[in-house]
């Protein structure tokens, strides 16, 4: 006996789907349901999660980021740099924090030969992947190492940073930020890739995955740090503590962008300049008498300050929804919210309606936690 899909169907619950296979994101019901009584423990007595507790959860984010990265990353995702595709031609040192099973790295390591990367995770599992994956591949160019992301302390320099999801459930993002700005070479750049979102819950309300994305926050991201005795910042924290945290890790210039048809990511380009770039190589920004509160020196404000947005965005943006668009679809503009380094006031450099942040969502991917007007 033979069943089929109905074409309509496939193009959604298949893996030739690619990064539109919704049948991934099924598996999370599962995944997370093995830890409902630990979860609902850590309600009661406080505490979280480990990562032990989730021994799928490397393989179920290799095939879920996998199918994203082999659709984008080369093509769409590292373009969204300017001068970034020539330069890593040319050649370049470049890290991966928080490179889980690694296929980013190693699709770049294929794509541009004359560079040389490094993947950084303290999963076994992941590290233990990525290599097999690139001794099939015969790269040259890449390695991988053992590496708490929260260690980085300018040991080693880069010129590009990246990190793929991999910000927001560490134990301690800050420090994270921190050793990302302290790494990078002059006129380096950090590439960060996270969930789009408002760091204020009512604004998210609306939000077309806002309640499958609590969901994973509250079961995987949030409780894995909390575990660690972290911050707990959770997949939710959204664009305005992301943007605070990054000044206050020593980004002077932050950028956002946007990818059509991508609804879930927010991408960060972020910089520092020369004089900033002078400070931190002389002093660790980790470190100081004012910054010392319930989780050590995190800078510039304590995690409590860090989610507290200055200035109200709205799910969509207030004025976002605008006309002539193409039936059945809606374009999206997120907020410029302030940030603040050392007391002064910055916004992003680029012109945002002009530099790919106007999002185009196919209204099939609101089948998820929609409301009805």
């Amino acid at each position: 006996m033979t069943f089929t899909l109905p074409p309509a169907h496939a193009a959604w619950l298949t893996r030739a789907a690619g990064p539109d296979n919704l049948a991934v994101q099924a598996q999370y019901v599962g995944l997370l349901a093995e830890v409902e009584d630990d979860i609902l423990g850590c309600f009661r007595d406080g505490g979280g999660v480990g990562y032990a507790a989730f021994p799928r959860f490397q393989a179920l984010m290799a095939e879920d980021s996998g199918a994203v990265h082999d659709a984008t990353l080369i093509e769409v995702t590292l373009p969204l740099v300017t001068g970034l595709v020539e330069r890593l031609r040319s050649g370049i040192d470049v890290a991966d924090v928080g490179c889980g099973s690694g296929h980013a790295v190693n699709l770049m390591g294929a794509a541009f030969p004359a560079s040389r990367f490094v993947g950084f995770d303290v999963s076994d599992t992941g590290l233990t992947a990525a290599t097999a994956e690139a001794h099939r591949q015969d790269l040259t160019n890449v390695r991988f190492v053992h590496k708490d992301a929260a260690t980085l302390d300018g040991t080693e320099r880069f010129d590009l940073i990246t990190t793929f999801d991999a910000v927001h459930d560490q134990a301690r993002p800050d420090l994270v930020l921190a050793g990302i700005a302290q790494s990078l070479r002059p006129g380096g750049v950090y590439l960060c890739v996270d969930v789009t979102a408002s760091s204020t819950l009512a604004d998210n309300l609306d939000h077309p995955l806002g309640p499958f994305l609590y969901t994973i926050s509250c079961m995987h991201c949030m409780t894995v740090s909390l575990a660690a005795g972290g911050m707990g910042l959770g997949t939710m924290w959204g664009e305005q503590t992301a943007r605070r945290m990054l000044a206050a890790a020593g980004f002077t210039e932050v950028d956002t962008k946007h990818v059509d048809g991508d609804i879930l990511n927010t991408y960060y380009i972020a910089t520092r300049s020369c004089a900033r770039q002078r400070h931190l190589d002389g002093q660790d920004p980790r470190v100081g008498a004012s910054n010392r509160r319930r989780f050590g020196p995190p800078v510039h404000g304590s995690p409590t300050d860090l989610r507290q947005p200055d200035e109200q965005s709205q799910w969509p943006p207030a004025g976002a929804r605008s006309g002539g668009t193409s039936p059945g679809r809606e374009s999206w503009r997120s907020t410029q919210s302030r940030c603040c380094i050392d007391g002064a006031a910055v916004r992003p450099t680029a012109d945002r309606q002009t530099h790919g942040c106007r999002r185009t969502l196919p209204i099939t991917w609101i089948v998820v936690g929609t409301r009805k007007p």
